[in-house]
């Protein structure tokens, strides 16, 4: 008898399971440690069935940051879509991220995986430049949100360069995210701040600094 042909839905299913169990094993055992077989048996699928998916952990993992990516780029598009002035957009933005703190704790990690796989020349060119496009619609985001609220009044006139800002605002909110996703329970031993705290700090640090 042949090999019976799995649905779309039920290969979507067990493509999400090892997705899952592969988040599970990288944050428990950490990137380098953590071998096929270690997801195979968290997943409690085959290493055989593993392999029709994915060829190694390098592509396995490349297929979680992508997906963190495209879900961040979807949450800050969706939360500046609004009536309301440009700066106000913005807040909604931030509740945003603080929301995709909170639910998608793990993706916000795994996004720390693409510095890395550029540094080590892991990711190919084509790889590489369907993350940065993810980034760059997120940028593209908070650059609209600017120049609207620099119109509207709500920000200040004195921004000359929205994207160059935009950027510099991206770069700051993602690392200081990603450094609290990963010493969130060093940080919280060492002081009396949550992470959420320090959090609405920094967007309330950087609200002040671009209102009019």
């Amino acid at each position: 008898m042949g090999r019976t042909e799995l649905t779309p839905k039920e290969r979507a299913r067990r493509l999400n399971i090892i997705l899952e169990a592969s988040k599970t094993i990288f944050l428990k055992k950490g990137y380098f440690k953590t071998t096929m077989e270690d997801i195979a048996i968290e997943s409690g699928l085959s290493r055989r069935t593993m392999y029709l998916y994915f060829k190694n952990k390098d592509e396995l993992s490349y297929e979680i940051v992508l997906r963190a990516f495209k879900s961040l780029e979807k949450m800050v598009k969706e939360s500046s879509l609004s009536n309301r002035c440009g700066l106000d957009r913005l807040r909604d933005v931030s509740q945003g991220y603080l929301n995709y703190y909170k639910t998608n704790f793990a993706d916000l990690t795994f996004t720390m995986f693409f510095d890395f796989k550029i540094n080590t020349n892991i990711l190919g060119e084509s790889q590489i430049k369907e993350c940065l496009f993810l980034i760059s619609e997120i940028i593209n985001t908070i650059d609209d949100c600017l120049k609207i609220g620099i119109e509207d009044g709500s920000i200040r006139n004195t921004i000359s360069d929205t994207r160059k800002s935009a950027i510099a605002i991206i770069n700051i909110i993602h690392a200081t995210m990603q450094k609290l996703a990963v010493r969130r329970d060093i940080l919280e031993t060492a002081s009396t701040y949550s992470a959420n705290d320090l959090i609405y700090e920094m967007f309330d640090i950087f609200f002040n600094s671009i209102k009019s």
